[in-house]
């Protein structure tokens, strides 16, 4: 079938937060998972986000490898992939 193929990366801490009730990002990830993301976010044509996320933090979404970034464009893409944001 020729459908999207799509997937969903969340970071929790031990107690089910994903963020902090101040509503600011919290480094909850290791050096291995940031890496192991990095290359996820490499392989996606976009990746997706509140609206409220896209519009409050600005967040970069981002390929931070070069070597991943460089693979992307001779692929033919982008360095990185697109922002996708929803809002309701």
């Amino acid at each position: 079938m020729n459908r999207p193929y799509t997937f969903i990366n969340v970071a929790m801490t031990a107690d089910g937060k994903i963020d902090t009730f101040e509503r600011k990002g919290s480094a909850i990830s290791s050096k291995r998972d940031k890496s192991r993301v990095d290359e996820l976010r490499a392989a996606a044509d976009g990746i997706l986000v509140g609206g409220r996320t896209l519009l409050d933090e600005t967040p970069k979404l981002t390929v931070k490898s070069e070597a991943l970034r460089e693979d992307r464009v001779r692929r033919g893409l982008s360095p990185n992939p697109v922002k996708v944001g929803v809002v309701t």
